[in-house]
Order: structure tokens, then sequence, then C-alpha cells
């Protein structure tokens, strides 16, 4: 089918999603040969643990399905010999691939196929496409499933697409596409590849450990697979991304709804964890801000203070107007050098040069001249505020918390998390739950002050970006409105 060269479709359903500790409870495979010749091949299998009520409802596999089936052990020597010279194809190919390879590494199986992915092909040959999930794939090639979550099932619903792919974009163009997936990241050193090769291509945060368990780095992605391998270049030149990569022992994620997610759980989570390379977005106890008020000429003067980050409504709340989240003084006069610079603002009535008749600048032609009257005050406020505005601290929008929810459909092939409601108030991240019955739960921790969360500039800043998709929660249930 591709490449001259045998194809092994592969699903399979599992307990849950991480290899390490959960099982396979079925596998079902199609095998394609070069001279025409196609081969099915299922089978449930017993995965020596209960699988939970979300699974069995999920996949419609049953404890009592698979009670007397075999161990994966028992098929795994006449299913490595199908697999075997075979390149490997599934849908989120690392996830059916991180499930093999650590199941065949209990029988001291060395499974390392060529992969390809049909979520990565599907991206490749239709970019113009935002979803890419086995069900949205099946609906744009007016292919219906009997049933989904079913290892079978989704290998028809595979190999039907791939047929689709060949007869519309061509075959020399489906071949490309899989042979530029071939490419590996180098061997990590302390790493084994099947726990790189689980990590799912979807969004979320990673983290790196060190020797006893010291964590060394929280990272985001949208594509958590990537993102990690990149980490593994054998062209690394960072010398910090070199001591990295060394020094790491191993690894967890979290699977999140979608990039707003990954990136407040990321930035919450180096502030409270203080990881060792993670310096950029460590939280900081005050900073520095500036309030303008006017002189006894009417003047708006820059008075620069610090201020303290002890709770969350420690900046949104204040009466008074503030401009900038800067990390000390230093930085603040920096920024202001450069807003008087860049505008031609009068340093003598901001008060910061001491002179009789014109200021410097005027004399060099970089003042407006409100300090010899060639401009008036109003004028001179005007700009002044003008300049202002972008670092403008915005008073909360809502009168209680408001909830921003996310979903990201093509986890569902992942069996990752597909929606989350973020909770926020203050402009501070107090956490995000799947359903709004969580909701309740996680609002009484907050009033009784059990959460973690606090005003900080990065969340501050991004929550700005996303602060029109925020709504009351009675705006927010039964909405199917997402981010």
């Amino acid at each position: 089918m591709l490449l001259n060269q045998v194809c092994a479709f592969v699903d399979l359903e599992t307990t849950g999603t991480s290899p390490r500790v959960e099982a396979i409870t079925e596998v079902g495979l199609r095998l394609y040969h070069p001279d025409g010749d196609v081969m099915n091949w299922q089978r449930l299998v017993n995965p020596g643990k209960s699988i939970s009520g979300f699974i069995q409802q999920l996949t419609g596999i049953s404890n009592a399905m698979v009670s007397d089936q075999a161990y994966f052990d028992d098929l795994a020597p006449e299913l490595y010999e199908l697999l075997n010279d075979a390149i490997f194809i599934a849908h989120n190919a690392r996830f059916d691939y991180g499930f093999l390879k650590a199941a065949f590494a209990h029988q001291d199986i060395h499974f390392r196929p060529k992969v390809v992915c049909t979520v990565k092909l599907s991206r490749a040959l239709y970019p113009q496409f935002k979803s890419h999930s086995l069900d949205s794939i099946c609906q744009r090639i007016n292919y219906h499933r009997e049933t989904s979550h079913r290892a079978m099932a989704d290998v028809e619903a595979m190999c039907t697409f791939v047929e689709y792919a060949i007869a519309d974009q061509g075959i020399d163009a489906v071949n490309a596409a899989a042979q530029s997936q071939f490419k590996r990241p180098s061997q990590p050193i302390h790493i084994a590849m099947n726990v790189i090769d689980a990590i799912p291509t979807v969004p979320g945060v990673y983290r790196f450990y060190g020797e006893n368990n010291s964590l060394l780095y929280i990272g985001k992605s949208v594509n958590l697979s990537e993102r990690v391998k990149s980490h593994f270049n054998a062209d690394l030149t960072n010398s910090k991304e070199m001591r990295l990569s060394q020094e790491i022992r191993d690894l967890d994620w979290t699977v999140t709804a979608g990039e707003l997610g990954a990136l407040l759980l990321e930035n919450q989570e180096i502030k409270i964890k203080s990881p060792i390379y993670n310096r950029r977005q460590r939280r900081y106890l005050s900073m520095w801000s500036f309030e303008l008020q006017k002189n006894t000429d009417g003047v708006l003067l820059p008075m620069l203070s610090d201020r303290p980050f002890g709770g969350s409504s420690e900046y949104a709340t204040f009466s008074q107007q503030l401009y900038g989240l800067f990390t000390g003084r230093s930085k603040a006069n920096k920024w202001l050098d450069t807003i008087i610079a860049d505008n031609k603002l009068c340093k003598k009535a901001l008060g910061i040069e001491k002179s009789k008749g014109s200021c410097f600048n005027y004399q060099l032609k970089r003042c407006a001249g409100v300090c010899v009257e060639k401009e008036s005050v109003a004028q001179h406020n005007l700009r002044l505020l003008n300049a202002f505005e972008a670092e403008k601290i915005l008073q909360w929008p809502f009168d209680g918390p408001a909830f921003i929810s996310e979903s990201y459909e093509d986890h569902q092939d992942d069996l990752g998390l597909t929606r989350a409601i973020h909770v926020i108030d203050q402009w501070a991240y107090f956490g995000s739950v799947e359903t709004e019955s969580d909701i309740e739960p996680l609002m009484s921790a907050i009033k009784n002050n059990k959460t973690q969360s606090w005003f900080d500039r990065e969340t501050y800043r991004l929550l700005n970006r996303y602060i029109h998709l925020a709504r009351p929660l009675s705006e927010i249930i039964n909405d199917e409105i997402f981010v």
C-alpha cells in the first residue's frame, strides 16, 4: 500500500493512557503486502486489572468480555511475528506504539519499527483542515463507522482514509508524507525510547526530573511529543539545552484541553515548584508600577512604587490607576526613559531634571517644548497618557469569578482531556475542571483559601488575550461554544 512495503495498520484499546501503569484490552491489525494480499487479526486481551467504568463506556469493552481472554504475554510472539519488518501505521501512532513497545519489552522483545501516524499524514496532506481526529477525517471523506473506539473499526477507518488519500493526492505524495515521518530524535541518555514514544501529540505540560527526582524543567506545547523530542536533537547547540538533556533521568506530562490550559498550568507550576532551569517565569513577591498624579501646575507625574504580591486581588482592586508590571526599579525607570525619548516628553516638567528655562532635550529638539510654553500642559499630558496606555493594568471586568471553556476534539483518539473550564478571578488563575459539576468543590476550596493562586504578571498578560472569551458560570453551563 505505502512505500512498496508490508504495512501494518494497528489500533489498540487500553485501560487508560499511560503504558507504565495501564494495559491493552484489544488489538486490531490489518496487514497489506506489496503483492496485494490482505490479512486481518483481532484479539481481545485480558489486561490483568479492572477496566474503569469510564473506559468501559467509551470502548464498550467490559471486564466480563476480557476475563477469559489470553494475556498479552501469551499473544506477544504471534503478534510480533506479524508486525516484524512491517511499517507500523496508527492514528496518534505514539500512543499505540508506546503501549506495544512497553508490552513487548516485558517479554524481552525489542520492538522498533518504522512508524507512520495518520494524524500527521492528514495534517501534511490536508493542512487546510483544523481537526484531524479520526471522527473528523471520516466525516470529511464520507465514511460511516458502525462504532468507534473499537480496534478493528478504527483500523478499517484508517485504511479507508489512506486509500482515499492515495486516490485524491496520488501515491507519490502520500509516500513522501509518510517517508518524512521516519526521522527520529537522538536517543536520550537516561530515558528509554518507549517512554518518549508514548508521549501523545496533543497540548499539555511536561516535566523533566534529574537525580533524586529533582525537578529540572517545566515546559508546555500544543504538541507534547514533538516538543519533548526537540530537547534530544543531536544537533543541539545551546549549552543550556545540552546540559538539560544530559541531566534528565525521568519525565512525565499532563494533557490539557488546549493551548490556553497548557499556558496557565505551566505558569502556575513554575511559580509554585521553581524548577532549576526555569528562570524567566519565577514568582516575584513584589512588582513596581507607576501611578500618574498631577502637580500644582496640572502636569501628570509618573510616581513609581513597589507593591506586594500577597493575594489574588492585590493589583486588580486598587482604587488608583496603575501602569506597568516591572520586576525592579531600574527596569521601570529604563522603560520610562524610553517613553520620554520616543514621545518627546519633557524631563523638566516631569520633575526628573532641574534647570532654568528650557530642558536640555528641548535644545536637542527632543522635547516638544512644554517647558517653554511651546505646547500646552494638556497636550503634554495627553501624549503621556497615550504612551502609558499600553501598560495600563486593567480593572477586573466582572463582579466575581469568570470562566473560560476550552475544548480540543483531537483528544478523543488519545483518551485524553477533551474539555476544560478554567476558573479565574481578579486576573488570577485558580485551576481547571472538566465539567460544571466539578466547579462547586473548586469554588469552595477558593473560598476557604485552600488553593494556591495570586495575581502575577504572566497570567495577567495571558488572560488579557483571552478575556473576551470569559463569561459568568450561568453562561458556561450547557454551552457548546468553546475556545
